[in-house]
């Protein structure tokens, strides 16, 4: 596909549209119009393929033989002729009204992928291969197998490169990370275990230290109060020294 992208498309009694104009992200990636059954989702759609091709190919089998393309083109009740322009992101255009239509070799040059230098004799037929336009029946998205479906969406809408980051993900290297957090975790946990025992320990000595001491009336309170803070701060140092957290590892190549 060129370069170009289009940009803004502007309706003027076509089909079920009056005067209509909406502006597109003129860039690669997807666009999804969405919106109720009767709403112009096809009609908005046919403007854009009658534009740049003089014709609407899914209607073609039903009309008759040199039909007036305004009896079905133009909105019922409009006095003037139906019109459709294509603004593209390079600032060309494409303006197609009612009795006056762009030349189909100028659409080609601004369409055509840089490697088709010739052969293209039917621009509906090209636009229909390289740009999915056009809705025939065979060539309706929703008349595709879900498989197709799936292979049109998932490039243009980034899914692909999601794709190549889960599968980065679960590669080798990022799992050895989590393994070496995990051991580390498990590491901490276990020394925490053993610095709770030592607590547990001091409790119980602190405990019998005050027994005794009450039941023998011979210690001198003072004292008992240093001996008491300098095994609270031996225990707060140990406690301490057990606590550094481990490093997060987490980075995938």
């Amino acid at each position: 596909m060129t370069d170009i992208y289009l940009s803004q498309v502007m309706l003027s009694d076509f089909r079920t549209f009056g005067q209509f104009d909406v502006q597109i992200p003129a860039g690669p990636g997807l666009t999804l119009l969405v919106g109720t059954n009767g709403l112009g989702k096809s009609s908005f759609f046919d403007a854009i393929e009658w534009g740049l091709t003089g014709q609407v190919r899914r209607l073609l089998r039903y009309l008759p033989a040199r039909a007036d393309e305004a009896t079905y083109l133009r909105r019922r009740g409009a006095a003037g002729s139906h019109g459709v322009t294509l603004q593209f992101s390079d600032g060309q255009s494409v303006h197609r009204q009612g009795g006056a239509k762009p030349v189909a070799g100028e659409v080609i040059e601004l369409l055509k992928r840089p490697e088709w230098d010739a052969g293209i004799e039917d621009i509906g037929t090209y636009l229909a291969f390289t740009h999915f336009l056009g809705q025939a029946e065979q060539q309706r998205f929703t008349s595709r197998d879900p498989g197709d479906q799936w292979k049109a969406l998932k490039g243009p809408s980034g899914i692909d490169r999601l794709e190549d980051i889960r599968r980065g993900l679960r590669g080798r290297s990022t799992s050895m990370a989590f393994t070496r957090r995990i051991d580390r975790d498990a590491e901490a946990v276990e020394t925490a275990e053993k610095e709770v025992v030592v607590w547990k320990d001091f409790q119980a000595r602190l405990a019998v230290a005050r027994d005794t001491s009450g039941a023998a009336g011979g210690i001198d309170p003072e004292a008992l109060r240093s001996q008491l803070q300098s095994l609270e701060e031996r225990l707060n140092d140990l406690i301490g020294s057990s606590a550094s957290p481990a490093s997060d590892e987490t980075t995938a190549a």
